[in-house]
């Protein structure tokens, strides 16, 4: 009981102190920081309208606090290089379709699961009679490979943002686009017995697996206001691509689908990932090793030539592609957590600071304790709470899939209470 009465009196004397709105200041922008993706687009602001990402640079090493660090089980990469490739396919759009139909039935032969193509295909590209030769052969490999393999390819879109120079924004406004939408581009007209789609975008945030994207078939559609036409959902690339090579998944990501939440993943670096040396393709030694790495796997093609293909990340600067992959590994190995809401982040991280407050008021008048100890004993129990509470999260999070951030406000608070608790003991001390 006298403990209870001594925290009760702390907790009043807390309230009484003006430095109660400079915590709960503390604890609001620490919540709406982490969770800015769904607050701020809630208000109205545009897609990349955000706090810029570089507070999240020890993202990457608390997310990989498990047990095991992640590692790639699923997803070997393909790419086209200037140190895999001829020179004159990477500048040449249309020699490049005739080089991806000639991948796709050698690595067809080589036994993948999936292949997924992160290459878009705009419909006025290669239309000269040569040109055209090479998109039919394109169209033929992908007609043939789909039929044994299924094939994955990227949709391209244009969102607000993208289409601030467009003059017809205003009207596309009016017709209903937002900046949670987007339009979809026009593509090659490609048909295969097993080949999908998926959104090529990705979100502002990229710690995040974006799940699927409202969609307007076309710009037309959108300007179109006597046909009522409403966006509709298309997978992304990533999930698509996950979805295909394990069907369950489906099932297992369908509250964050329900719930409009696109979940946050730990990265792997490229290093991490087996590559496949696309020169050692028609030597038929290799033909063993090759087919024992990509046997079962997912197969990605991509080009690493495309600077504007670049996106800053918790681990650097790195291509589009890397994106996709990290996302698709995450959605497979289960390594992917939502986020909790910021409703219960708030009142929880308020709770921490009022707790911590109590431990240093309570040891401030612990009498057992010499005067100028106790902001140093607050100290030691203030820390072991929020360390305690670091545990807990990331424990909860590892087995139960859910992100809690509401310890990030609570870690500078043994600090400040501390050199607080001393300055109020320095007041209040008699002078010698």
């Amino acid at each position: 009981m006298r403990f209870l009465h001594r925290c009760r009196s702390a907790l009043l004397r807390f309230l009484k102190s003006p430095r109660v709105l400079i915590y709960l200041l503390i604890a609001v922008f620490a919540v709406t920081f982490e969770m800015r993706e769904d607050l701020l687009s809630n208000l109205g602001f545009g897609e990349c309208d955000r706090i810029d990402t570089a507070a999240t640079a020890l993202y990457q090493r608390y997310a990989t606090t498990e047990f095991r660090k992640p590692r790639t089980h699923y997803v070997r990469l393909a790419v086209l290089s200037p140190q895999t490739v001829p020179a004159d396919v990477l500048k040449n759009a249309c020699k490049k379709r005739e080089y991806v139909a000639k991948l796709l039935r050698t690595l067809a032969k080589l036994g993948p699961s999936v292949i997924a193509i992160d290459f878009a295909y705009p419909r006025d590209l290669c239309q000269d009679k040569d040109d055209e030769s090479k998109s039919a052969l394109l169209h033929d490999a992908i007609r043939d490979v789909s039929e044994t393999i299924p094939i994955v390819m990227v949709a391209g879109s244009k969102s607000e943002a993208e289409l601030i120079k467009d003059p017809d924004l205003d009207q596309l406004r009016k017709g209903g686009l937002t900046n949670r939408s987007l339009i979809a581009d026009q593509h090659f007209p490609f048909d295969g017995t097993q080949l999908t789609y998926g959104m090529a975008k990705v979100g502002c945030d990229k710690r995040r697996v974006p799940l699927f994207w409202w969609v307007y078939t076309n710009k037309k559609a959108v300007l179109n206001k006597t046909a009522a036409v409403e966006p509709h959902a298309e997978p992304s690339f990533a999930y698509e691509t996950a979805l295909t090579y394990d069907s369950e998944l489906q099932n297992t990501l369908a509250n964050l689908i329900s719930g409009n939440r696109h979940p946050f993943i730990s990265f792997i670096p490229e290093d991490g990932f087996r590559q496949i040396d696309l020169r050692l393709l028609d030597d038929p030694a290799h033909t063993a090793e090759l087919q024992k790495m990509l046997r079962g796997k997912i197969v990605l093609i991509a080009e690493n030539s495309d600077r504007e293909d670049q996106y800053n990340t918790v681990i650097g600067l790195v291509p589009g592609y890397l994106l996709h992959a990290n996302y698709i590994e995450a959605l497979l190995d289960d390594r992917y957590f939502s986020p909790t809401s910021p409703y219960v982040e708030l009142p929880l991280a308020i709770l921490g600071i009022f707790f911590i407050v109590v431990i240093f008021e309570v040891s401030d008048e612990l009498k057992s304790v010499p005067v100028t100890l106790r902001p140093v004993v607050g100290f030691g129990f203030a820390f072991v709470f929020v360390a305690a509470v670091f545990i807990l999260c990331s424990a909860w999070r590892i087995y139960f899939g859910r992100e809690l951030i509401f310890w990030v406000p609570l870690i500078p608070l043994p600090i400040i209470e501390a050199i607080y608790s001393w300055r109020v003991q320095a007041r209040v001390r008699p002078r010698d």
